[in-house]
């Protein structure tokens, strides 16, 4: 595995019918999220369900999909390359900041 002090790569994958989405990327050691950065890519039927896994209080919405770069130093969030629909309209952004 990697040495100390190396970033720890990690892929984690949800695969179901209501939510799929797979985050792949590196931590600062095994299990550190408050220190990573990931590339994510979601598919949902309604946005609840991505946040029943980021819990960011995000809202009810329509069918989505998503991707973006997160990176995380805590207590510090920037996603990058947000691109995605929610059902027809189509979104891209970024955010900087705590949550």
């Amino acid at each position: 595995g990697p040495k100390s002090g190396d970033p720890w790569p990690f892929r984690a994958t949800i695969d179901g019918a209501d939510l799929a989405m797979v985050a792949t990327g590196t931590m600062g050691a095994p299990l550190d999220t408050g220190r990573m950065a990931i590339d994510v890519t979601a598919r949902a039927s309604d946005l609840r369900y991505l946040d029943a896994i980021i819990e960011a209080g995000l809202f009810a919405t329509q069918p989505l999909h998503l991707s973006a770069h997160v990176e995380h130093t805590a207590p510090d969030w920037q996603v990058t390359n947000l691109r995605g629909t929610i059902r027809r309209s189509t979104i891209a952004g970024l955010f900087s900041g705590m949550l």
